[in-house]
């Protein structure tokens, strides 16, 4: 009889251990989460940004052969300026995509953790049960 208590208590105590260590993993996914929500942020800055530079460059482009006529050379430059920032745009648009691939990633792993949580407190509660059925059994004895 005691020694079933005993092992219901090491039992007990390696679920409350297990059950730190997920809320320490939980604590540690939340911060990759976070770090994760602010890089997407700024990489849509970033992208909001570079739209606003590739119209900046559109306009500037358009005003250049309003006044400056079809000059090749001009429009070739221009027309690199212009892939250059296209190409900057679509690998801002990129590492976005990627945040927000992380994130979904992270709110899975976060609700497999929490799955994982409420399982270890159901075996920490059937635990407690079992360990309160014994402790009655020998003080009943």
């Amino acid at each position: 009889m005691e020694r079933r208590w005993r092992e219901a208590q090491q039992l007990a105590d390696e679920n409350s251990r297990q059950a730190d260590e997920l809320r320490r993993r939980i604590t540690v996914l939340e911060r990759d989460l976070d770090r994760a929500e602010e890089r997407a942020s700024q990489a849509e800055s970033k992208v909001r940004s570079q739209e606003a530079e590739i119209k900046r460059t559109s306009e500037q482009l358009k005003s250049l052969e309003e006044s400056e006529g079809q000059s090749g050379e001009r429009e070739e430059m221009l027309e690199s300026c212009l892939r250059d920032l296209e190409e900057k745009y679509r690998s801002a648009d990129s590492r976005a995509d990627e945040g927000e691939r992380r994130v979904s990633q992270l709110d899975h792993q976060l609700e497999a953790l929490d799955q994982e949580i409420n399982s270890w407190k159901d075996k920490h509660a059937k635990t407690k049960k079992e360990l309160d059925e014994v402790l009655s059994e020998f003080n009943d004895m």
